[in-house]
Formats: structure tokens, sequence, C-alpha cells
């Protein structure tokens, strides 16, 4: 099992720096992409072919234990395909559906930026303040703005990295417990000099939220975004004891293909950056919203989908794609990966959720956007083979990366358990020969021989990493 804290501040570091993909490189582990595009000659398309295009994707991941979860697909404010795959209980062989809720992980920043922008129009604050302005001891507080944290660029160190984060993230948390966890750490770099991923930023700016409004986190979510929008399967989830209907249970990859129960936290240790839950049409109301200006006022959709440093707009990362500007936002966190992407000039949305603790949202929603598009897509190739203990005996091992590396200069250790092979960072498939995804991140690995057949190197989406003899 991944510790939760590892997985999720690797998660995050990958998803900051963005993943260096080598498909062209790795022909031998993918599908080409599909001939039989669901867009006609003259760009119309096809809405039945589309559907059947997808459920033809989504098989390889379910085959394999990779994804389970719900999708939406939409365009120009029309759904053209909503669906389900796998189980939201599988002690209880119980089926997910598009009104199943999953926990968002870090596509609840969203809704932290909106509230916030909510309370701009509303008079109370401005984006422009000092966290000083709002909360008065707040160490720094004159140096670092709202627009800093919501931009990922205030430079206070992540409290996901604490060293007992898994510990005290088992019991329940407030914005203002969370803040006292990280407010006296020395801080990383100058606010405004870069981004970086921290989810204090947001357990900072959602005690922000309660101390302007003078409500509850939940409430004021509840309140001002979620009950005007009709959004009644989406909300915080502060404390352990309600019962949320229709929720699905979090899976862990084990294995090449097994499953297992999810770590356990109390969802409230993740208040402002993980703790909201939802299903795919609720999800997609407030996308509307967003295009209709409601609660958002145009102005401050604009600013919230822009880029303002290193990719980074008020919770959205932007990136241009297929001759568009495209605006996504993806999460994972124990149990349960996210994906919401907006192709904005091409009007088209993507919305996955899943329940299992895996990066595969993230792929399955870019590839779904560019399949919408009739743009170039690859679907990975799962093999069940199992490699002998010989090849085994030569891959294990310590790999030492560079300073380039997601997590600069980390060494991986390369174990093997009953045939199969993991990192510290999850399991790997075999891929096809001499190839292998890692089941966590979607990371794709290969390695390097020397003249002698003797490993020298491990390849994770093209970084190296040289074996340590």
């Amino acid at each position: 099992m991944i510790p939760s804290k590892t997985a999720e501040v690797v998660s995050h570091t990958l998803i900051v720096m963005g993943r260096r993909l080598a498909w062209t490189r790795l022909l031998a582990l993918t599908l080409a992409f599909a001939l039989s595009s669901p867009v006609r000659a003259g760009g119309e398309l096809d809405v039945e072919s589309l559907r059947r295009a997808v459920d033809r994707y989504i098989e390889p991941y379910l085959a394999t234990g990779n994804f389970s979860g719900s999708i939406l697909i939409a365009r120009d404010g029309r759904v053209l395909y909503k669906a389900a795959y796998g189980l939201a209980n599988r002690e209880h062989d119980v089926a997910n559906t598009p009104g199943t809720v999953y926990h968002l992980a870090s596509v609840s920043r969203i809704f932290t930026c909106a509230a916030i922008l909510v309370l701009e129009q509303q008079g109370k604050l401005r984006v422009e303040d000092p966290v000083a302005r709002h909360l008065k001891d707040y160490p720094r507080g004159d140096e670092i703005t709202l627009h800093h944290l919501l931009t990922g660029a205030s430079g206070i160190p992540n409290i996901n990295s604490l060293d007992d984060y898994d510990l005290w993230s088992r019991f329940p948390q407030t914005p203002a417990t969370l803040v006292e966890k990280f407010r006296n750490l020395p801080p990383e770099f100058e606010p405004g000099e870069r981004s970086v991923h921290s989810n204090s930023n947001y357990a900072l700016l959602a005690l922000v939220i309660e101390t302007v409004s003078g409500k509850s986190y939940g409430d004021f979510l509840r309140d001002e975004l979620f009950s005007p929008l009709g959004m009644s399967r989406t909300g915080h989830d502060g404390d352990p004891a309600r019962l949320i209907p229709d929720r699905a249970s979090g899976y862990a990859p084990v294995g090449r293909a097994g499953l297992e129960n999810a770590p356990t936290l109390d969802w409230s240790v993740k208040t402002g950056n993980g703790s909201l839950y939802s299903t795919v049409e609720d999800l997609y109301r407030f996308d509307r919203a967003l295009d209709q200006g409601t609660p958002l006022k145009p102005d401050a959709v604009k600013r919230a989908l822009t880029d303002h440093i290193d990719h980074n707009g008020y919770g959205w990362f932007v990136r241009e794609r297929f001759g568009t500007r495209e605006v996504h936002i993806n999460g994972r966190s124990p149990g349960f990966g996210s994906y919401w992407g907006k192709s904005l000039g091409h009007g088209v949305t993507v919305i996955v959720l899943g329940n299992i603790y895996n990066g595969q949202p993230t792929t399955i929603g870019r590839d779904l956007i560019a399949m919408v598009l009739g743009e170039q897509y690859q679907s990975p190739r799962f093999t069940a083979a199992k490699l002998g203990a010989k090849a085994l005996a030569d891959l294990v091992g310590i790999y030492q990366f560079g300073p380039d590396y997601y997590v600069p200069n980390r060494r991986l250790t390369l174990h093997e358990q009953d045939g199969d092979l993991f990192t510290e960072w999850g399991w790997l498939m075999p891929a096809g020969e001499g190839a292998f995804i890692d089941r966590l991140y979607g990371g794709e690995v290969e390695f390097r021989r020397d003249d002698t057949g003797r490993v020298i190197e491990m390849l994770y989406d093209g970084f190296v990493g040289k074996k340590v003899p």
C-alpha cells in the first residue's frame, strides 16, 4: 500500500511540473489512435460512434483494474455521453452509476477559489488583499496576498509534506487547526516568485472564507454555490459520522491488477483543497454555470481561467492544446481520482470521477477531449504476461534520478513480490517487451542495458535514473 502522504506529495509534483509523456517513443506500449474516428468528414460528430469508441477505449482500463467510475462528455451545452463503469462497492457488488458520489480530491480547489471570488463580488474582500487584512496574526501576512494563495505562489510549505501528516490526518480537523500546522514554517520562496503545489494555500483560503463570511467552509459553499445551482449531491465531508447516500467506496491498486481498500483518513484534513464530494452530473451543473456567468460574473470566470503564473489560474491549470486554451483540474486522494477539463475554444467539457487511487482519470479525460475533436489519442495496452525470475532479478535495485526529475535527485528502489515489480510510488504493469506502466501515476517505464545485457538505467517518462551498483 502507498502511504497517503508520499503518494499525494509525489502526485501533485507530477501535476505541477507536467508529465513528459513520451508517447511517440513508446508505440510498443500503445494502441494507435482510433482509425474509426467518431468525427465524420467535414467535422460532424457522430454521437453513437463516439459512445461506442468511448466504451472500447475504457475496456482495457476495466479489464486490468485501472479504472472504475463515471464519465460525462458535453459539447456546446449538450451532454453527448454519460456513463458509469465498474463497482461503487466491491464487497457488496454495487455498480457505479452517473449519479454515484465520489470524493473530488484536488478538484475541490475549484470551489474554494469560486468561494473567494463570490466574497469579492459581495464586496467583503479583494483577491489583491494581503492575508493580514483578514487574518491579522498570520506570519508574513502582509507580504502574502489572496492572489498568491489562489495561484500557489505563496511560498508556504505543503502541509502534506509534514512528517506526522499520516498520523493526524486520521483525526478531525478545522481550517484553524490545519493552519496551525504550518503557520510558523519558514517559506520555501518569496511570494510571487513561482508557483509550487501546496495544499497549505487552500487550507489558508478556507480559513479566510470562514473568517470573512462568518460561516463554516462547508456551509458557505452550500449556501452560495451548491444550493443555488441545484447541486444537491455535492458537499463538504467534514463529519465522518454523517451518511452520504450513494457514496462510492475508495480502493487502491495492489499488484498488477488487484485492488484493496484505500488508506483511511478523516476528510476534514483536506478542507479547502480536497474535502468535497460530488457527481459528474452536479459538476456539469457548475460547468454550465461558469459558461452562463452565474454565480460568478463573466469577469470573475475570466480571471479564474487566466494563466497568471506557471500555467496556474485560480484552481485551474491553463495551457494551449488543439489550437485553443484548455483548462483542467485533476486530483488524487486515497481511494479516488478525478479530472475536469474544458477545451474553451471548442466548447468541450469532459468530467471523469473514479474510485481507484490512481491517475488514470487524467489520462482518460485528456484522451476523451481528443476523441471528441477527432484528434489523435492513444490507449495503453496492458499485458497479463509475468516475468521470469531471471528477468525480475535483473531489474530490481536502486535507481538514482537527477535534479530535473519530478522529485529532484530522487532515488527509487525497485522491488519484486510474487512475480510483480513495485517501487515506493506504486506497482508496475507489464506493457510490452521490456516496458511497464506505473499503476498509481500512469508513468511509463523502460530499462536500458549495456553491451553485456546488464540493466544500467531506468527511464521514467523519459527521465533517466542510473542503477546504483
